[in-house]
């Protein structure tokens, strides 16, 4: 029997949506839930796997990440070291692996590190083999991920060979987001990996990933944007492209377009793209495939799982489902919406090689957020939610004064009522002022009555508190730039039908969760390359790490 893997993120709706609708056709679930990057510390449990709101009752295996990723950067240094370390800190570090993954009912671990460098000896290799023994002796299983690129040929498969139980061969990163614009995984360039892989083992102890989304290149020095198959079809369609079709010579789909003045050059992987890697794998006679990742994908692939043979035209059908999605097209934290959606329709050929193309007649459409701001890597905008607030929005206030440093302050209508001097403070001092709601309720799950009935009263506030109004709006609890479920977008196209821009955001140090200010710090540096718009609060709790650390995020 194939091995049916799934890679997972607890903090995108879609990855849930997906596992929910599809958790029988997986035999093992992989999701993003440690990391490794200080020697110190160990294994660092990630609060955003959401591994608690897994189905309880579900038939996989719970196979979790060890990444070594701080943030979206790799940090090689930890591992290295770990390497060159004597066996005994080895033995210390399985054992806190094997008691964290033993607290979640985990059936082992997956190995995915990367931009490490082997050691004159293969002490990388050694370590991994030292983990594998040490974990199976817990009865957990070791999976290990392999790059098809130039560190391939320096693991010594010979001596882990006895100790991994399964290499994932991550094979859908042909072009990553940091290359120039190219296929994801051409065919010809998968199916060459498959004979490299083929000749270096047992093809029934690899397990191979298979992509299932795609990456966006604009002009200019900026990498690359991973994309859904969703977000490819609301692109293509905006766009209206036409002739759009996976098909020779690479059997990825491809398109460009223009937005915001600027080339889109678009590659992605769909059905047809899957089918033919699955097919593959099939024939390569290897131990099964890993979907990398859940809530990416075209819905077309699980009809080929569910069928569970050879993947053929038949299997896939000719419509192509619209609306549950959320997609974006351009970059930024300011959005405005079109909640457009309708389904679409394509056909499937196959060639005498029996490889599988797809022609689009009709994209389909999905709710959209346009996305603005500006890309000027050298500067970013501070906003404070909540306030204001007697003990932090005055100290929060002295020190942007004292550094000349205007902000954006995103206020709740109620707390703007109790402290009017601090509104009018905050307006005489040239900063922002944008409306944040009345209440501070939900308004993703709010009638849309009360949802304008906070806006307008906030409005009113403002305006006879300062003499002007605002065009700002924030939602609260779903300010994060990238909305994954169709409730988040409801607050935005109200606030929207009432003229008000929403402003978003792509770093959040989460100083709601009341970190040290050391540790405040520390992720809104690991978090700035992710965007321009920086969420703090001056209001809804004790801020007095936020007001410690606000001068060194400055600095």
């Amino acid at each position: 029997m194939l091995i049916t893997a799934a890679f997972f993120v607890g903090w995108d709706e879609s990855s849930f949506s997906s596992l929910r609708e599809h958790q029988s056709l997986i035999t093992h679930l992989c999701p993003e839930w440690l990391s490794f990057t200080d020697l110190a510390t160990g294994p660092v449990e990630d609060d955003d796997a959401a591994l608690d709101l897994l189905p309880k009752e579900a038939g996989f295996k719970l196979m979790p990440v060890l990444s070594n990723l701080r943030g979206s950067e790799r940090v090689p240094e930890a591992i290295e070291s770990l390497a060159l370390a004597a066996d005994k800190d080895k033995e210390k570090f399985v054992a806190q692996l094997a008691s964290q993954l033993g607290r979640v009912g985990a059936a082992g671990v997956v190995l995915d590190w990367q931009e490490l460098e082997q050691g004159a000896d293969h002490e990388l290799s050694y370590l991994v083999s030292f983990i594998a023994r040490g974990l199976r002796k817990e009865g957990l299983e070791t999976w290990l991920c392999i790059s098809p690129d130039a560190t391939f040929s320096q693991w010594d498969f010979r001596q882990l060979a006895g100790q991994v139980d399964r290499f994932v061969a991550l094979l859908h990163d042909e072009n990553g987001e940091t290359d120039p614009a190219g296929p994801v995984a051409s065919q010809d360039w998968f199916d060459g990996w498959l004979e490299v892989i083929g000749r270096s083992g047992n093809p029934s102890k690899w397990i191979v990933s298979l992509g299932t989304h795609g990456t966006d290149h604009a002009g200019g020095p900026q990498p690359g944007e991973e994309i859904s198959f969703a977000d490819a079809m609301s692109r293509a369609g905006n766009s209206g492209a036409t002739r759009l079709h996976t098909g020779s010579p690479s059997f990825n789909g491809t398109f460009s377009y223009f937005y915001g003045g600027e080339a889109h050059e678009v590659w992605f992987l769909d059905a047809a793209s899957f089918a033919n890697e699955w097919n593959a794998v099939r024939d390569g006679g290897f131990g099964g495939i890993a979907i990398n990742r859940m809530g990416l994908e075209d819905p077309a692939i699980w009809k080929i799982l569910a069928h569970s043979g050879r993947a053929n035209p038949d299997t896939l059908g000719t419509d192509i489902s619209g609306g549950s999605a959320v997609t974006s097209i351009g970059r930024g934290e300011v959005v405005n919406i079109d909640p457009t959606s309708f389904a679409g329709r394509r056909s499937f050929l196959v060639d005498d090689s029996g490889r599988i193309s797809c022609r689009y007649e009709t994209p389909p459409a999905h709710p959209t957020l346009f996305r603005m701001g500006s890309d000027r890597k050298d500067l970013v905008c501070l906003s404070f939610d909540d306030g204001p607030d007697p003990d932090w929005t005055p100290a929060i206030l002295d020190i942007l004064k004292s550094r000349g440093i205007k902000a954006a302050f995103f206020i709740v209508g109620s707390q703007a009522e109790q402290y009017p001097d601090l509104v009018r403070r905050i307006a005489a001092e040239g900063h922002e002022i944008g409306n944040h709601s009345y209440t501070h309720a939900n308004l993703a799950k709010s009638p849309e009555a009360l949802i304008k009935l906070e806006l307008n009263a906030t409005q009113r506030l403002i305006e006879s508190l300062t003499g002007t109004s605002t065009a700002l709006f924030r939602p609260p609890y779903d300010a994060d730039s990238r909305p994954t479920s169709v409730d988040e977008l409801i607050p935005i196209r109200i606030a929207q039908s009432l003229g008000y821009t929403t402003v978003l955001e792509n770093i959040d140090p989460r100083d709601w969760q009341e970190p040290t200010a050391t540790e405040l710090l520390k992720r809104v540096k690991e978090s700035r390359a992710s965007g321009s718009i920086i969420l703090l609060h001056d209001g809804g709790g004790d801020r007095s790490a936020t007001v410690e650390a606000l001068p060194r995020i400055l600095d």
